[in-house]
Order: C-alpha cells, then structure tokens, then sequence
C-alpha cells in the first residue's frame, strides 16, 4: 500500500511532507550532536579580564570610608570634593551652582547635580 494513497496526499503534498519531515530529523539531530561537539571544549578562562577591571578600579581613586567626614555640600569647596574623588567637572557644576544662588537642603539634592555619579553619592552619604 502507497503511504501517499492511504491518506489522499497529492504528488506536491506528499514531497512536501517528505521535506518537511527530512528538515525536522535534521534539527532534532544538530541539537543532539551540538551538545557532544561542544562538551569537550574548555571553560573561558576570566583571570586576565577580572586583573584589568581591578587595575582599572584601583587607578580610579576610589574614596575610602577612613578619609571621609562630615562635610555641608552649600560650603564646600572644589578642591575639596576633588579629595573626596569626585571628578572636576561635576564638583565645578556644583560650586557654579551654589554660586548662583542653588541651596542643598537634603544630602539627595547633590543628586541633582548634572553627572553626579550615584556610587559616589551613596559613598560620601
């Protein structure tokens, strides 16, 4: 008995099923074989990439918690926030900004600040 007969496919139909059926056995096999060949090869190896991130942490002038202390963000001057680690540019926005009249009534009205960096922030609060 004739498979395409038996369930009424046309000669397209039929070679379309076969096609069909030849690409379903092939992904199903990649998916088997993808695991096998790619088992044996090894681990990525981080070590040089976490040894440049920490160069690169340790040249960034990161504060520590020692050198901190209390400081009212309305007095303070540039070079003084520069000590503290923050970049120039944001402790000059700070100053014109106090120069023109701007106040910090709350610690988080630093974050106003056009660039403040937020891990500084939470550092220095």
């Amino acid at each position: 008995m004739n498979f395409r007969y038996f369930f009424g496919f046309t000669k397209g139909q039929y070679k379309g099923l076969v096609v069909l059926l030849a690409i379903n056995f092939f992904v199903i096999g990649y998916y088997f074989i993808d695991d096998f060949l790619y088992q044996s090869k090894p681990a990525h190896n981080f070590s040089e990439l976490i040894a440049h991130l920490d160069s690169i942490e340790s040249h960034k002038g990161v504060v520590s918690n020692d050198s901190l202390y209390s400081f009212n963000p309305n007095t303070v001057t540039a070079e003084e926030l520069n000590a503290f680690g923050l970049d120039e540019r944001t402790a000059e926005r700070v100053i014109k900004y106090k120069a023109k009249g701007g106040q910090f009534l709350f610690p988080r009205d630093l974050l106003k600040i056009y660039g403040m960096d937020s891990v500084w922030f939470n550092t220095i609060e």
